[in-house]
C-alpha cells in the first residue's frame, strides 16, 4: 500500500529539520552529520525492534484465542514510534543533503593552490 500524501510528509520532514536546526544548529562536518544520522537510524531500528516484538506478541494473542485489545494498542504507539523515528531520519538526510550542498558552494569558489 502507498502512502497517498507525500507533500505531508514532506511538510512534516521539513518542520523537523527546522526545530532541529533550531535546537542544534546546523552541521559543522560530515563525521558530525554521520554521527547524528547513524544514532537517528539506531534509534528508528530499536522502534523497528518493537514493533516486530508487538507483532509477535500480538500473534500470541491471537493463537492462544486471547484478546488483543491491548496489545493493538501497544502496536498503535509503537507505530507512531516509527512514524516519528522515521521522519528524524528523513530530515536529518535532508540536513546532511542541504550541508553538502553548501559545501560544494563554498568551495567552488575557493581557488584551487598549485
Amino acid at each position: 500500500m502507498a502512502f497517498q500524501n507525500k507533500e505531508k510528509l514532506r511538510q512534516l520532514i521539513g518542520e523537523e529539520l527546522t526545530e532541529a536546526n533550531k535546537q542544534y544548529g546546523y552541521f559543522c562536518s560530515k563525521h558530525e552529520a554521520y554521527a547524528v544520522l547513524l544514532e537517528e537510524v539506531e534509534e528508528l531500528q530499536e522502534a523497528l525492534d518493537d514493533m516486530k516484538q508487538g507483532m509477535s506478541n500480538l500473534w500470541r494473542h491471537i493463537r492462544n484465542d486471547i484478546e488483543p485489545s491491548v496489545t493493538v494498542e501497544r502496536g498503535r504507539i509503537i507505530a507512531l514510534d516509527v512514524a516519528e523515528e522515521a521522519i528524524q531520519v528523513a530530515a536529518m538526510w535532508r540536513k546532511l543533503q542541504l550541508f553538502l550542498e553548501q559545501e560544494a558552494v563554498e568551495n567552488a569558489g575557493k581557488a584551487n593552490p598549485i
